[in-house]
């Protein structure tokens, strides 16, 4: 049983690290996309 939690906490810790890879990716590319104005997705998503 503890081996088990032992792997289903590695599982969740690198999900974990790469959604956060993910999202400082996402930033770095858009950071200089062309905005389209007030509803722009991208920069809504960066604000978040």
């Amino acid at each position: 049983m503890k081996k088990a939690l032992r792997i289903l906490a590695i599982v969740f810790a690198v999900l974990f690290a790469c959604t956060m890879l993910t999202s400082v990716l996402f930033i770095a590319l858009e950071a200089g996309h062309d905005c389209t104005g007030d509803d722009c997705p991208v920069c809504a998503q960066i604000a978040a």
